[in-house]
């Protein structure tokens, strides 16, 4: 990300900088799960059961 800023010069804590992070990474692997259900199809609760 060329634009950033270290966190320290951001004005969050570690710990804020932690939670965005994890938030990111969580709405990335919702997207590609979100994508691929839309691609090969969604699971019904029954097949996920059997999982």
């Amino acid at each position: 990300m060329p634009n950033s800023k270290p966190v320290s010069e951001s004005g969050c804590g570690s710990k804020d900088y932690d939670r965005a992070q994890a938030t990111l990474r969580l709405m990335k692997e919702l997207s590609v799960g979100q994508k691929s259900g839309e691609e090969n199809g969604w699971l019904s609760l029954e097949e996920i059961g059997e999982i």
